[in-house]
């Protein structure tokens, strides 16, 4: 019987995390969830800005990483501090930066598996900017741009690095928004779908970037949103 293959996500207390977590279970992954709050007390805290941290995480020959650990920041550009914009940025950009090194490392020294796939989560904000996000909108513009210059660096190795952009999600971070009964409706009319997308809806894309369905698809940024960039 061939062993499960290997999977770690970061983020996967909650939201779209969780639900890829889920999902690649279902799909015979055995998975290595990690969390700033650690998955139901059952991992390790992980915080992914942390460079010592990801030096400790051993590959163990996993198959896949999908970094999904992420943070919103909210606030008109004119009011948004530098320290403010440096605390989304810190775990968007520079967490998933250590991410990709991480991925990069491990398909360079042969400690991942043979066929090896990244997933990190960029945003539809990347073509559809949002307001008083300024922050948020730049680090996940950022995401996109390392996801390609990793697909690029680890495609020598037969790795591969996708990323994801979901639209408006309802997910914890997300929720107190769509409670808004003004901006539910105006979202409704702007995204074709008239509805949010569900965190399982994300994780279906993920579950497929990682398996060897779309062993074709390298440095590429999938919009999961609705149709909202359209």
């Amino acid at each position: 019987m061939q062993p499960e293959p290997r999977a770690i996500v970061t983020g996967a207390a909650s939201g779209i995390g969780a639900a890829v977590a889920e999902r690649l279970r279902a799909d015979g992954w055995a998975v290595t969830g990690l969390d700033l709050a650690a998955e139901g007390g059952a991992a390790p805290a992980f915080d992914v800005t942390d460079e010592a941290a990801w030096d400790a995480l051993a590959p163990d020959g996993a198959a896949a990483l999908v970094h999904c650990a992420g943070i919103r920041g909210r606030g008109a550009f004119h009011e948004t501090g530098l320290d403010a914009f440096r605390r989304v940025t810190a775990v968007n950009v520079e967490g998933t930066f250590l991410a990709l090194r991480w991925c990069a490392r491990a398909v360079r020294s042969g400690a991942a598996a043979p066929g090896f796939a990244g997933v990190v989560l960029s945003s539809a904000v990347i073509r559809h900017a949002v307001e008083d996000q300024p922050a948020y909108n730049a680090s996940k513009a950022a995401v996109a741009a390392l996801a390609a210059s990793a697909a690029r660096e680890v495609a020598q190795f037969g790795a591969r690095i996708n990323a994801i952009a979901p639209g408006s999600i309802l997910t914890p971070m997300t929720a107190s928004g769509w409670e808004d009964d003004a901006h539910a409706e105006r979202m409704a009319r702007e995204i074709p779908a008239g509805r949010p997308g569900r965190a399982e809806e994300v994780a279906g894309v993920a579950s497929f970037l990682v398996s060897s369905d779309s062993s074709y698809m390298n440095g590429e940024t999938v919009a999961v949103d609705g149709g909202w960039t359209i």
